[in-house]
């Protein structure tokens, strides 16, 4: 397959019209688009300015399971 380029800077600018703050909904997508990439298949690069401090967890998790 391809390489899934999940942008989370354009997921919570712009898709969600967020801004970066602890338990926003934007952490939940970004978990949501990466599993959804890869259950296709897909390799996945996700890029942005990712604060340990609110979506460390997430980024966490998804290390473990994949």
């Amino acid at each position: 397959m391809g390489i899934a380029l999940v942008g989370q800077d354009n997921l919570h600018r712009v898709v969600l019209h967020e801004r970066d703050t602890p338990g926003g909904a934007d952490i939940g997508l970004v978990d949501l688009t990466v599993r959804c990439a890869l259950d296709h298949g897909f390799h996945v690069v996700l890029e942005g300015t990712l604060s340990a401090a609110h979506p460390g967890q997430m980024i966490e998790a998804l290390c473990r399971d994949h």
